[in-house]
């Protein structure tokens, strides 16, 4: 089986705005996302979901500079961007990446993807419970099942967090998680939400290089002091 891989990403953000192009030893950090997601191989396509506000101009400019597609919509109703680019697609599921998770493993995508074996999921996900590090979030969704939660939520978080309402309401969905085997691994952080993160992964890149897996990243954050 075969799905798309939508990125989620935009300019911007509160914490550390700017950060889909700020650099990671040497590469956007949207690139970084991009290739990590490219070395899967059960994609049809790869498509990056951004906003149709004019401070995403740049970022847009960018990927299509990647030969990736680009696909535009609400700046901060994510669940509806996530519907609308699902349905441009003409998708029944997808996979959807964290534009802040440079770290994301292939391996564990496609694991998600490869468990998807029956027809009544709505979402397969490695975060309910999670065990993997931040930035390692994997979270396979049914398209018809994310409509459904358009038409149910009320709370204006659920449109900012695409798969919150599924976890808020588990008796009213078929979910299929995964875990590590390492409950310690969810304290790690290997996202790129604030200047400290992006300092840390950026020296975990340049340190270690970007094909390490999870473990190896988790293992190595925590030698970090900030100073090279």
């Amino acid at each position: 089986m075969k799905v798309p891989a939508i990125i989620f990403s935009r300019m911007g953000s509160s914490r550390l705005p700017g950060k889909a192009l700020r650099h990671i030893a040497g590469e956007p950090l949207i690139k970084r996302v991009i290739d990590r997601v490219s070395k899967v191989k059960n994609l049809s396509t790869i498509v990056v979901a951004t906003s149709n506000s004019k401070t995403d101009d740049r970022l847009t400019q960018y990927i299509q500079s990647l030969n990736i597609e680009v696909f535009r919509g609400a700046a901060h109703d994510v669940l509806n961007r996530a519907v609308s680019c699902a349905s441009y697609l003409g998708v029944d599921k997808f996979v959807r990446i964290n534009g802040d998770s440079p770290f994301i493993d292939p391996e564990l995508l496609e694991k998600g993807i490869e468990m998807w074996t029956d027809p009544s999921l709505d979402l397969i996900s490695n975060v309910f419970p999670r065990t993997y590090p931040v930035g390692m979030s994997v979270e396979i969704i049914k398209t018809d099942s994310l409509k459904k939660i358009m038409g149910l939520a009320a709370d204006s978080c659920d449109s900012e967090h695409v798969t919150r309402f599924f976890y808020k309401n588990p008796e009213k969905f078929k979910i299929l998680n995964f875990e590590s085997g390492r409950s310690e691994l969810r304290k790690v952080r290997l996202a790129v939400d604030t200047e400290e993160d992006l300092e840390r992964i950026d020296w975990l890149f340049k340190e270690f290089g970007g094909l390490i897996n999870f473990e190896m990243a988790a293992e190595k954050s925590s030698l970090w002091s900030g100073v090279e």
